[in-house]
């Protein structure tokens, strides 16, 4: 949804609207126009994840010194 199109929306429509025509207003209604709604593309659906790994921020450098600091302590123990 778009939201500020679906307020202008309901706010020019309401003043003429029944009560029968309420639930055609919802906002899962199928009648609404498109203007109301944001088209569905692959980057909207299906939003791109940034991977940890291919990262070489900060994230990175403290995941690489945590497992630096587990394999030590795993084979002090071993």
């Amino acid at each position: 949804m778009n939201p500020f199109q679906y307020v202008k929306y309901l706010l020019e429509s309401l003043p003429s609207a029944k009560i029968n025509d309420i639930e055609s207003l919802l906002p899962w209604s199928k009648s609404l126009p498109n203007c109301c709604r944001v088209p569905d593309t692959p980057s909207n659906v299906y939003p791109k994840r940034k991977k940890y790994y291919n990262e070489k921020g900060r994230l990175h450098q403290v995941l690489l010194k945590l497992r630096e600091k587990y394999n030590k302590l795993d084979a002090e123990n071993s």
